[in-house]
């Protein structure tokens, strides 16, 4: 595989940290970069309108990435004239490296875009224990609020260090919160943080 320094050129770089940057989320920019990378098999942007698209369709054809819509509500014939997107349910696009990794979302059904929530966390790339744990969470708190205790009584307990917040910014999912999972998941995130600033992006 080629350098990340090679992968990610001038072009890459326009598109990512000035035409998409401007469009979508620092979360999801890392997202499609870390797909770029080979480092994910798949990234997902929600409520992308039609300019969003628009962006995408170019930087998939660029990068070669495939590209899966499930479109939103229809835009208004006043949208359509004055050129705007003012629709409360938008795009949702689906990014792969190559087109059977749609079928994992294709072969499911459920309440996520049209797919199950399983589904969705496997096109991702998501560990199977965290697809697990969400996806059996039913009651109790919120699951980010109990991964977030955990967290909090590792850091407290130096089970892992302060800079494991940061690093868990670098991941796009929610940790199972069992001590192991976690310390797996800041260990991803650290890597990926290297990547990131080794390439200087969106510094």
């Amino acid at each position: 595989m080629k350098e990340f320094e090679d992968i990610y050129d001038e072009r890459a770089k326009e598109f990512l940290e000035q035409r998409l940057r401007e469009r979508i989320t620092v979360e999801e920019v890392l997202d499609i970069l870390f797909l770029v990378l080979g480092e994910k098999p798949g990234a997902l942007i929600m409520q992308a309108d039609v300019k969003t698209r628009k962006v995408l369709e170019e930087f998939c054809t660029e990068f070669d990435v495939e590209m899966k819509v499930v479109e939103g509500q229809e835009r208004s014939l006043l949208d359509r004239v004055l050129g705007r997107d003012t629709r409360f349910m938008k795009d949702s696009i689906f990014l792969a490296r190559n087109q059977e990794r749609f079928e994992i979302l294709e072969e499911s059904d459920g309440d996520f875009c049209g797919f199950s929530d399983r589904a969705v966390g496997e096109f991702l790339g998501y560990p199977e224990s965290a697809v697990d744990y969400y996806e059996n969470k039913t009651k109790g708190e919120p699951a980010g609020m109990e991964v977030e205790k955990k967290i909090e009584q590792m850091i407290q307990e130096d089970r892992i260090d302060d800079d494991a917040k940061k690093y868990l910014e670098m991941i796009s999912y929610l940790p199972n919160p069992e001590e192991e999972n976690i310390m797996d998941a800041v260990e991803e995130g650290k890597r990926r943080r290297n990547i990131v600033d080794k390439l200087g992006i969106l510094d």
